[in-house]
C-alpha cells in the first residue's frame, strides 16, 4: 500500500479519504448557515463574522459581480482582492 501511496504512512490512523457531500461550496455554506447562523464563521485580524453575515457578504459580492458593468464581461479575466482590514471601521 505504501509503495503506491507513500504519504499514507504519515496519516497516523486518519482515514485515507473522506466522503464529501456532492454539493457546491456555496450550497455547503448555506447548509451551515441554516444549522449555525449565529456561530462564528471566521475571526480574522480581530474581525469576526457569523455564518449568517458571511453568507450576506458573499451574496452582496456576487450580486455586484453579476451586475452589468463595462469592466466585467464574459470571457474577460478579472480578480477579486480583499485587503486584510476591518471593514467595520472603513470610512463610508
Amino acid at each position: 500500500m505504501y509503495k503506491q501511496k507513500p504519504w499514507l504512512k504519515f496519516y497516523n490512523g486518519a482515514p485515507e479519504s473522506i466522503g464529501y457531500p456532492r454539493v457546491t461550496m456555496y450550497e455547503a455554506l448555506m447548509q451551515t448557515v441554516e444549522k449555525f447562523p449565529e456561530h462564528i464563521a471566521y475571526d480574522f485580524f480581530d474581525y469576526t463574522s457569523t455564518y449568517r453575515q458571511f453568507a450576506r457578504n458573499i451574496d452582496t459580492c456576487a450580486s455586484a459581480l453579476a451586475a452589468p458593468s463595462p469592466c466585467l464581461r464574459p470571457r474577460r479575466a478579472s480578480s477579486v482582492f480583499m485587503p486584510p482590514i476591518n471593514w467595520g471601521s472603513w470610512p463610508a
